[in-house]
Protein backbone atom coordinates (compact mmCIF):
# COMPACT_ATOMS: atom_id res chain seq x y z
CA UNK A 1 0.00 0.00 0.00
CA UNK A 2 3.08 2.56 0.88
CA UNK A 3 4.03 1.85 -2.77
CA UNK A 4 0.57 2.73 -4.30
CA UNK A 5 0.30 5.96 -2.05
CA UNK A 6 3.30 7.52 -3.44
CA UNK A 7 1.60 7.61 -6.38
CA UNK A 8 -1.77 8.82 -5.00
CA UNK A 9 -3.05 13.17 -5.09
CA UNK A 10 -2.73 14.20 -1.70
CA UNK A 11 -5.76 16.52 -0.50
CA UNK A 12 -4.69 19.16 2.22
CA UNK A 13 -6.22 22.23 3.61
CA UNK A 14 -9.56 22.94 5.93
CA UNK A 15 -11.36 22.32 3.41
CA UNK A 16 -9.04 19.19 1.69
CA UNK A 17 -9.33 21.46 -1.66
CA UNK A 18 -5.34 21.92 -2.11
CA UNK A 19 -4.54 18.89 -4.69
CA UNK A 20 -0.85 17.98 -4.71
CA UNK A 21 0.10 15.58 -7.33
CA UNK A 22 2.45 12.56 -7.02
CA UNK A 23 5.63 13.02 -8.46
CA UNK A 24 5.60 10.04 -10.93
CA UNK A 25 8.46 8.15 -12.61
CA UNK A 26 9.18 7.26 -16.09
CA UNK A 27 6.60 4.87 -16.68
CA UNK A 28 4.39 4.73 -13.66
CA UNK A 29 0.75 5.86 -13.98
CA UNK A 30 -1.62 7.73 -11.12
CA UNK A 31 -2.95 5.69 -8.45
CA UNK A 32 -6.51 5.83 -7.35
CA UNK A 33 -8.32 4.46 -4.70
CA UNK A 34 -11.84 3.69 -4.91
CA UNK A 35 -13.57 2.69 -1.66
CA UNK A 36 -17.27 0.56 -1.29
CA UNK A 37 -19.32 0.38 1.88
CA UNK A 38 -22.73 0.30 2.51
CA UNK A 39 -24.85 2.51 5.02
CA UNK A 40 -28.50 1.34 6.72
CA UNK A 41 -30.34 4.40 8.11
CA UNK A 42 -33.63 3.45 9.91
CA UNK A 43 -36.77 5.88 10.17
CA UNK A 44 -36.95 5.26 14.23
CA UNK A 45 -32.98 5.25 14.61
CA UNK A 46 -32.96 8.29 16.72
CA UNK A 47 -32.14 9.34 20.73
CA UNK A 48 -34.22 6.08 23.34
CA UNK A 49 -33.83 8.51 25.91
CA UNK A 50 -35.07 12.10 26.53
CA UNK A 51 -35.34 14.57 29.32
CA UNK A 52 -39.25 15.38 29.68
CA UNK A 53 -41.56 17.92 32.31
CA UNK A 54 -42.39 15.86 35.51
CA UNK A 55 -45.20 13.47 34.90
CA UNK A 56 -45.12 13.77 31.29
CA UNK A 57 -43.85 10.79 28.46
CA UNK A 58 -43.89 9.38 25.15
CA UNK A 59 -44.63 6.37 23.51
CA UNK A 60 -41.11 5.25 21.78
CA UNK A 61 -41.21 3.28 18.78
CA UNK A 62 -40.66 -1.01 19.78
CA UNK A 63 -37.78 -1.38 16.65
CA UNK A 64 -35.75 0.80 14.22
CA UNK A 65 -38.45 1.00 11.81
CA UNK A 66 -37.92 0.74 8.10
CA UNK A 67 -34.74 1.15 6.33
CA UNK A 68 -33.04 2.27 3.50
CA UNK A 69 -29.44 0.93 2.59
CA UNK A 70 -27.05 3.10 0.64
CA UNK A 71 -24.79 1.42 -1.17
CA UNK A 72 -22.06 3.09 -3.06
CA UNK A 73 -18.36 4.13 -4.26
CA UNK A 74 -16.18 6.91 -3.46
CA UNK A 75 -13.00 8.20 -4.21
CA UNK A 76 -10.85 11.47 -2.79
CA UNK A 77 -11.00 13.75 -5.77
CA UNK A 78 -15.24 13.06 -6.52
CA UNK A 79 -16.51 11.67 -3.48
CA UNK A 80 -20.19 10.02 -4.69
CA UNK A 81 -19.02 10.20 -8.26
CA UNK A 82 -21.70 10.51 -11.50
CA UNK A 83 -21.36 10.93 -15.21
CA UNK A 84 -23.96 11.10 -17.31
CA UNK A 85 -26.76 10.92 -15.26
CA UNK A 86 -25.39 8.08 -13.43
CA UNK A 87 -24.20 7.91 -9.91
CA UNK A 88 -21.53 5.71 -8.05
CA UNK A 89 -24.63 4.65 -4.80
CA UNK A 90 -27.58 3.26 -5.10
CA UNK A 91 -30.41 2.73 -2.69
CA UNK A 92 -31.97 -0.48 -1.00
CA UNK A 93 -35.14 -0.84 0.88
CA UNK A 94 -34.35 -3.72 2.78
CA UNK A 95 -36.83 -6.29 4.30
CA UNK A 96 -39.57 -9.21 2.80
CA UNK A 97 -42.46 -6.91 1.01
CA UNK A 98 -39.47 -4.45 -0.28
CA UNK A 99 -36.29 -4.68 -2.27
CA UNK A 100 -35.70 -8.73 -0.72
CA UNK A 101 -32.12 -8.39 0.59
CA UNK A 102 -28.81 -7.17 -0.50
CA UNK A 103 -26.65 -10.02 -1.42
CA UNK A 104 -23.30 -10.39 -3.55
CA UNK A 105 -24.75 -10.40 -6.44
CA UNK A 106 -26.37 -6.78 -6.05
CA UNK A 107 -22.93 -5.95 -5.21
CA UNK A 108 -21.39 -7.41 -8.19
CA UNK A 109 -24.06 -5.89 -10.46
CA UNK A 110 -23.63 -2.33 -9.31
CA UNK A 111 -19.63 -2.54 -9.60
CA UNK A 112 -20.18 -3.77 -12.61
CA UNK A 113 -22.70 -1.00 -14.32
CA UNK A 114 -19.88 1.48 -12.42
CA UNK A 115 -16.62 0.44 -13.65
CA UNK A 116 -16.83 2.28 -17.34
CA UNK A 117 -17.71 5.26 -15.31
CA UNK A 118 -14.72 4.57 -13.13
CA UNK A 119 -12.43 4.82 -16.34
CA UNK A 120 -14.04 7.82 -17.75
CA UNK A 121 -13.58 10.00 -14.51
CA UNK A 122 -9.89 8.65 -13.69
CA UNK A 123 -8.40 8.34 -17.48
CA UNK A 124 -5.11 6.94 -17.76
CA UNK A 125 -4.95 5.63 -13.85
CA UNK A 126 -4.30 2.59 -11.80
CA UNK A 127 -7.58 2.14 -10.57
CA UNK A 128 -7.86 -0.18 -7.10
CA UNK A 129 -11.13 -1.26 -5.72
CA UNK A 130 -11.00 -1.77 -2.10
CA UNK A 131 -14.52 -3.25 -0.38
CA UNK A 132 -15.35 -4.24 3.09
CA UNK A 133 -15.68 -7.41 4.28
CA UNK A 134 -19.86 -7.10 5.48
CA UNK A 135 -20.82 -9.76 3.26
Amino acid sequence: MLAVEKRMKVYSGENMDNEVMPALAEGDKEAVFIVHDESNLYCCEGQRMMWMEDGKSKILPKTKGTSIMVSGFICACHGFMELDGQRSFDTFEAGVARDGWFTNKHLVAQFESNVEMFKALHPNCEIIICFDNSM
